[in-house]
């Protein structure tokens, strides 16, 4: 829901380097704003979407709507649901993200916590006082590694011929 309401100008692609590119949230639920990476695959699709979008909505993820942008994903999820031929929620993508980011590609815990928006534990002292928790961006290899393993399981899926990933041991 955070990302509903998305506006272009929180929205960083470098042309140059794709690895600068980011997006920044600032109605949070935890109250500080925070600075995401993107990775490639969704540089991609934000380029896309940027050039194909309506000039009068300031919205990445515009809608018809009174409030001008997209909102509750139910309904969405529910057709996603079917084609998937099993229940999905918001809550579900986000543990499939960390899932993939911890027991797949072996990204560490606290990374990916910080990824998926949970703040560090009370007893995690040097993390809440002396770590930048509103940018980030130094993540973008975390980011990228996940990116391209659902590309590769996408691809694989489709049937193309692709390089395997490492394997974890």
């Amino acid at each position: 829901m955070e990302m509903a309401s998305l506006t272009w100008d929180r929205v960083q692609l470098d042309e140059a380097d794709p690895a600068r590119s980011y997006w920044h949230l600032i109605d949070r639920k935890q109250g500080k704003p925070i600075k995401l990476p993107l990775a490639t695959q969704a540089v991609v699709i934000l380029k896309d979407r940027l050039a194909h979008r309506d000039p009068e909505s300031p919205f990445v993820f515009p809608s018809r709507g009174k409030k001008g942008h997209t909102g509750d994903p139910r309904t969405t999820l529910e057709k996603v649901s079917e084609v998937a031929g099993q229940h999905l929620s918001s809550h579900d993508l986000r543990r499939t993200f960390a899932n993939i980011a911890m027991r797949e590609l072996l990204v560490e815990k606290f990374r990916t916590d910080l990824l998926i928006g949970h703040k560090p534990s009370s007893e995690d002292v040097t993390a809440r006082n002396y770590v930048d928790l509103t940018d980030l961006r130094w993540l973008w290899p975390e980011v990228q590694k996940i990116g391209d393993w659902i590309e590769q399981k996408g691809a694989v899926a489709k049937g193309d011929n692709v390089v395997q990933l490492p394997h974890r041991a």
